[in-house]
């Protein structure tokens, strides 16, 4: 099976998200699966058998503030702004990657996997997090998530 895990910070964080992600494709790798993260440029594979590709985008740092309308939401914007340019680079490489499986933590990816899959992409759409991450259209988003 062509497993497919779709995170910016995949390969340039050490958090508890990146390292189920390393953990669990290192596991499903062992097990005969072909693996792949697909992640921001900026840092570096963590196993061998696990493929890693990058692509550009702009850090969440690198938007402007936005007025903190309710608490969280200027990080909120700042994340999801930081995962649409992820997404438009790395979209494409989703749309043709021929993956059976693309897992996904955070609901701000919802719109790139969304757009995949409008353009044809036919893998199983898995979202797995422990977050309270959210932005206001998840809802809408949400439809392109099998599981």
């Amino acid at each position: 099976m062509k497993i497919c895990f779709y995170s910016v910070t995949a390969a340039r964080a050490l958090g508890g998200l990146e390292t189920y992600i390393w953990e669990l494709g290192r596991e499903l790798a062992g097990r005969g699966h072909e693996v792949t993260v697909v992640a921001g440029e900026g840092g570096q594979g963590r196993y061998p058998a696990i493929r890693l590709v990058q692509f550009p985008f702009r850090a969440r740092e690198a938007f402007p503030g936005l007025p903190n309308i309710r608490p969280g939401f200027r990080q909120r914007y700042r994340k999801l702004a930081e995962r649409l340019s992820f997404g438009l680079n790395a979209g494409t490489f989703l749309e043709r990657g021929d993956f059976d499986v693309v897992v996904v933590t955070k609901p701000f990816d919802f719109p790139a996997l969304w757009r995949a899959r409008r353009r044809g992409m036919k893998a199983v759409i898995v979202f797995s997090s422990g977050g309270k991450d959210c932005f206001v259209g998840d809802l809408l988003f949400a439809k392109a998530i099998d599981y």
